[in-house]
C-alpha cells in the first residue's frame, strides 16, 4: 500500500491530466519518475513546458518553483511551472508557481510571436 501523502499525490496528477485533456491538449500524460533527474510531473505534449504537480500545503511557492525550473532543465524545457492544488476549489483554480525569470522568458517568448519573430 503506498503512503497517503503518495496516493494523494497521485490523486491530483491524474485530475489534473483528466483537466488538461478536457481542456484541449490530448496528449496530456503523467511522465515516469526518475529521482534525481526528473523531468516534471506532467507533460501536455510541448516541448516547451515542465509541470510539476503539487498537493502539499506544507511547501513555500519558492520551493515549489524552484522544483519545476529545476526539472525543466532537466527536460532541456524553458519553461517550468508547478500547478498547486487550492483546496475546496476547482481544477481550474488551481494556482500556476513560477518563478520571475520563468515568467520573463515567457512574455519574451510571446511578445517574440507576436512580433512574427518566431515560426
Amino acid at each position: 500500500m503506498s503512503h497517503p501523502s503518495k496516493a494523494k499525490g497521485d490523486r491530483w496528477e491524474r485530475e489534473l491530466v483528466r483537466f488538461l485533456r478536457d481542456s484541449g491538449f490530448p496528449q496530456a500524460a503523467r511522465l515516469r519518475q526518475t529521482g534525481e533527474a526528473d523531468e516534471g510531473d506532467l507533460t501536455i505534449g510541448s516541448p516547451l513546458w515542465a509541470l510539476e504537480a503539487k498537493d502539499d500545503k506544507s511547501l513555500s511557492p519558492w520551493a515549489m518553483a524552484e522544483q519545476a525550473e529545476r526539472e525543466a532543465r532537466n527536460a532541456g524545457k524553458p519553461f517550468g511551472v508547478a500547478v498547486r492544488k487550492s483546496p475546496r476549489r476547482s481544477t481550474s483554480e488551481a494556482t500556476v508557481v513560477m518563478t520571475m525569470g520563468t515568467w520573463l522568458r515567457m512574455v519574451r517568448y510571446c511578445e517574440q510571436l507576436e512580433n512574427g519573430m518566431m515560426e
